[in-house]
């Protein structure tokens, strides 16, 4: 799963902040194609924008765990007082660590050992953990445990990795002819595999790649080429749909 993270490293509205209301540690290298990054919060987490990442989050507290399914829109997060540790999942690697398909965990927060049944597991080792690089290492131990009860498809894979190697531009039709799959079989393959349609999964990952480059200071109008948009409001469009704020105002945010 290399091929598919390097194509798509998923960035958050905030992807610099740091500070002791909020850390991350990215995992190690065994495990840095399925997992984005553990991150951590003292408590004391306001409410902020949270963008359509590609990811998905088992959020632990001392009281509870919880899984964050894959998102495909933009919404405000509630404020967090306690502390918190959590992994942050790439959607396609989700399959591979839990029985409970996807579909029924989109834009969903479920109860961690409905998704996750060695879930408890996890909570006791954590219990004896005080540093985020501490919790880091009892959690990698704990998904390689746990990785093989998954089950992730060829065919899914395949074409989840079709989106991905072509930056979300290909259309649902294009995809099934390459992949010699009807829509609908293609449908059931992406969305087994990620939470998400293969038309929304296109959509953002077409949309992460552009909020990439509008970081990295990428002209806008290069952008209208590059990831393929019709005219420049298409793209303002599209962004401010996943995004809430226009181009400016999200790089403004990112980097305050």
């Amino acid at each position: 799963m290399n091929a598919f993270w390097r194509r798509c490293f998923p960035l958050t509205a905030e992807p610099f902040r740091a500070g002791a209301s909020y850390r991350e540690l990215p995992p190690n290298a065994l495990l840095r194609p399925y997992i984005r990054c553990f991150w951590a919060s003292d408590g004391g987490l306001p409410p902020k924008l949270v963008v359509p990442d590609l990811c998905a989050d088992l959020i632990l507290t001392p009281d509870s765990a919880h899984f964050c399914g894959v998102s495909a829109a933009p919404f405000c997060s509630s404020g967090r007082s306690a502390p918190q540790f959590a992994i942050r999942f790439y959607c396609w690697a989700v399959p591979l660590f839990t029985k409970l398909p996807l579909w029924e965990t989109a834009d969903g927060f479920l109860e961690g050992e409905a998704v996750f049944p060695e879930v408890p597991l996890l909570q006791r080792w954590l219990g004896a953990a005080d540093t985020l690089a501490d919790k880091a290492a009892l959690a990698e131990k704990w998904l390689c445990r746990v990785i093989a009860d998954g089950q992730q498809k060829g065919p899914a894979l395949s074409a989840i990795f079709q989106i991905l190697e072509n930056q979300g531009r290909l259309s649902v039709a294009e995809i099934g002819r390459r992949e010699a799959v009807s829509p609908r079989t293609l449908e059931r393959y992406v969305r087994a595999g990620t939470g998400l349609t293969p038309k929304i999964f296109s959509e953002l990952v077409r949309y992460q790649l552009l909020w990439q480059a509008l970081l990295s200071g990428q002209n806008i109008q290069d952008t209208v080429v590059q990831f393929g948009f019709s005219d420049q409001s298409h793209l303002l469009r599209e962004f401010k749909r996943f995004h809430t704020l226009t181009p400016p105002e999200a790089v403004r945010l990112a980097y305050k």
